[in-house]
């Protein structure tokens, strides 16, 4: 099969992968789901401490706000494969840059470093 070249695979990263990182996936996921355009959304965390947490209380109640589902959301650790595997990676902030080499390495980092962005740059 022909990969679909609109396909975009996006994968958002924070700290824990509790809060911020599952909103905007999320978001993408319906958005995509409802204009009807090929895009997977992701997220992952920095930070082995949340592994296989649900969404916190206030990502809850936010998508709630915002009709989303974060029930089934489990956090988890950003691996060096994640990088590889998509095609656009938003970081929640600054920290999240340097936490994502430290994880995959500079080597790695350094070869896939243009679709690897700030959120806020692209979305103020």
């Amino acid at each position: 099969l022909e990969e679909n070249i609109n396909m975009r695979r996006v994968l958002f990263v924070c700290f824990g992968n509790r809060w911020l990182s599952p909103l905007a996936e999320a978001i993408l996921r319906d958005k995509a789901t409802k204009h009807n355009i090929p895009w997977t959304a992701s997220s992952a965390g920095t930070f082995t401490l949340f592994e296989n947490q649900p969404a916190n209380r206030w990502a809850e109640a936010t998508g709630r706000r915002l009709k989303l589902d974060l029930s089934q959301h489990r956090s988890r650790l950003l691996q060096p494969q994640d990088i590889i595997d998509n095609d656009l990676i938003y970081t929640m902030d600054t920290d999240n840059l340097s936490e994502i080499e430290d994880i995959v390495g500079p080597q790695l980092f350094n070869q896939h470093r243009s679709k690897i962005r700030l959120f806020l740059d692209e979305n103020p």
